[in-house]
């Protein structure tokens, strides 16, 4: 009996060993590779990706998923003794790990105006990855920010970090499925949903977490749910509002802005700027010239109330983001262009309403 009980624990292991192997080694960074190829090998890209940036694609998926899955694991004894292991999560693991992968792989990462940042949750974000000195000081502590950026590729999704703030992704529901970084997404309690289920999409406004059924944790309707508690909480969201991956702009969708009206949550745009001449086929890490792998542009944040309108509030954080980047970007820009083109922007903080001046 004992004998048939340790082979069993063999079998069961040999199981784990070969599907995180086959996961982690083959099936998600093709994937990942492939989805990059097709993302670099378009007209707007200046170079597409070469065989040494294919194989750099596949080491960052491989080594990003595999300290994951290193970070998961570690924090596991503290996740069984308190169910809750968000702030390690998103304060120490998750910005080691991406910054770690973004240097070895990429280069450096530039920030301009990160002065117009709002500051730092004291409450949510005690950490020594998280800056504690805010040059600005204008932004008063209140309800988390909803911060919104371009999406061409998955180094936005590294290069973010540098921001040293704490916030809570939109991420599709399928991600908890993938080895590792899915793992640090349901410890970290981002926010997954699933983009297929639109059903009672605003039905789910001014709910709570507490509302929603475990069988309809991954619905888009949860997502309003859960996005409205945490920044009502104190906590940031960061989301990709184009809804997929692409060069060139896409018009944005509109459920964090929807959020951000409903709840009079400020907005803080960011342009992403990954140069054109493609840094995954830089020689880096193997030759000493670290070129700047991506430019991060902080913009004012936007004031948001129950008056704001929610096409105008679209069109000027479209038109805030895609300002600063290459032309090449700007190729759908239509309908935000004409709105932006009947609001007016504030130098200093843009206040967006829907009836002319705002009473004070």
């Amino acid at each position: 009996m004992p004998e048939l009980f340790i082979l069993f624990l063999l079998a069961v292991y040999k199981v784990i060993i070969v599907y995180f192997g086959f996961m982690i080694l083959f099936l998600c960074p093709s994937l990942v590779v492939y989805q990059e190829f097709l993302l670099w090998n378009n007209e707007t890209a200046l170079k597409p990706l070469s065989l040494l940036g294919l194989i750099k694609v596949y080491c960052l998926a491989v080594l990003w998923m595999t300290l994951c899955l290193i970070g998961s694991v570690l924090l596991l004894p503290k996740y069984a003794l308190t169910r809750d292991v968000s702030y390690e999560t998103q304060c120490i693991v998750e910005p080691c790990i991406t910054r770690f992968c973004a240097w070895l792989l990429l280069g450096k990462t530039r920030i301009i105006d990160i002065h117009k940042l709002p500051p730092p949750n004291d409450r949510l974000e005690s950490n020594v990855l998280i800056r504690k000195e805010q040059p600005n000081d204008e932004h008063q502590e209140k309800n988390g920010y909803i911060y919104v950026a371009n999406h061409s590729s998955m180094i936005d999704t590294m290069v973010v970090y540098h921001l040293s703030r704490r916030f809570k992704w939109w991420s599709k529901s399928s991600l908890k499925y993938i080895p590792g970084v899915g793992y640090i997404g349901i410890l970290g309690k981002h926010i997954l949903v699933d983009r297929f289920n639109k059903k009672n999409n605003k039905s789910a406004l001014g709910r709570t977490p507490t509302d929603t059924t475990r069988k309809s944790q991954n619905t888009a309707s949860n997502l309003f749910t859960q996005s409205s508690f945490f920044l009502k909480e104190g906590h940031s969201v960061f989301v990709f509002p184009e809804g997929t991956r692409r060069m060139e702009s896409m018009p944005f969708k509109n459920g964090a802005f929807k959020i951000a009206v409903q709840n009079c949550i400020d907005v803080v745009p960011i342009s992403i700027d990954i140069p054109r001449t493609n840094p995954w086929n830089g020689c880096y890490p193997f030759t000493r010239d670290e070129k700047v792998a991506a430019t991060i542009t902080v913009h004012n944040p936007i004031e948001v109330n129950k008056n704001t309108d929610l096409e105008t509030l679209k069109a000027i954080c479209h038109k805030t983001i895609f300002s600063v980047l290459p032309q090449n970007f700007n190729v759908e820009q239509g309908k935000e262009e004409e709105i932006y083109n009947k609001s007016v922007v504030n130098e200093n903080k843009v206040h967006v309403q829907n009836n002319g001046k705002k009473q004070h």
